[in-house]
């Protein structure tokens, strides 16, 4: 079982700061409908906690994908061989700008940038165009479709600058980019990806660790020192 060090989570914050508002108003409609024989008054400030309580859900809803994504992720994560860790909800700070990563795989192959996307329906497109097509079907039914940023194409940067980070650090470790559908029920049709993409739905979790074990069998290792202070780049643990 691999290591998994998590690092701060801003959509869990955000889903846990609208559902605790909700379930306060929850427990304050509660505690007028107890004083409604007592006092009409309480009628109106119950149906006001209700609305409001609502709301807050509703909120965080917008919030509620991303979070399963990520604890999907993180279960993947744990799957993979014991001489791994990852780092998830990595942010780092580069010429004075934060760059997000939602997970990165360290270990003998090698590192690893992971872009979860907990998407549903059928991701179809090209790997080297800037957006991906999704479709889907609704609650009743309906077809449309939605076209997202292509995650393959945001790796670019996020490698670039993570390579150049190490390197200020004399770490020349070889870095490669994954994207990782985590929804079970995405089905993913990408053409033209110079990254490996792997999705729930099509046995994702055991290509992943296939791919790092045929990675360690035919190339050379990376250091356990090597590997312990990229580590410890990421976890903000060096001066």
């Amino acid at each position: 079982m691999a290591k998994v060090l998590e690092g701060y989570s801003g959509l869990h914050k955000d889903y846990d700061r609208f559902m605790n508002k909700a379930k306060v108003a929850i427990f304050a409609a509660i505690v007028s409908f107890l004083l409604i024989d007592w006092k009409g008054f309480f009628f109106f400030i119950m149906a006001i906690c209700i609305a409001f309580a609502m709301h807050q859900i509703s909120k965080a809803k917008n919030f509620k994908i991303g979070v399963q994504g990520e604890r999907t992720m993180k279960r993947i994560c744990r799957k993979l061989p014991d001489a791994y860790s990852v780092v998830t909800n990595v942010e780092l700070h580069v010429d004075g700008r934060a760059i997000h990563y939602d997970a990165i795989i360290v270990g003998p192959a090698g590192i690893f940038v992971v872009e979860a996307k907990n998407m549903n329906g059928t991701i179809i497109g090209s790997g080297t165009s800037l957006e991906l097509v999704q479709h889907k079907i609704g609650r009743r039914g309906g077809r449309y479709s939605n076209r997202v940023r292509n995650p393959i194409r945001q790796l670019d940067g996020q490698i670039f600058q993570l390579s150049n980070l190490l390197k200020q650090h004399q770490l020349g470790v070889w870095i490669k980019g994954i994207v990782f559908f985590t929804n079970k029920e995405a089905e993913v049709k990408i053409t033209n990806a110079n990254v490996p993409v792997f999705s729930t739905s099509q046995k994702g979790a055991k290509l992943l660790k296939k791919m790092l074990l045929e990675i360690e069998a035919n190339q050379q290792h990376v250091s356990q020192q090597a590997q312990d202070k990229a580590i410890a780049v990421l976890t903000g643990q060096t001066p």
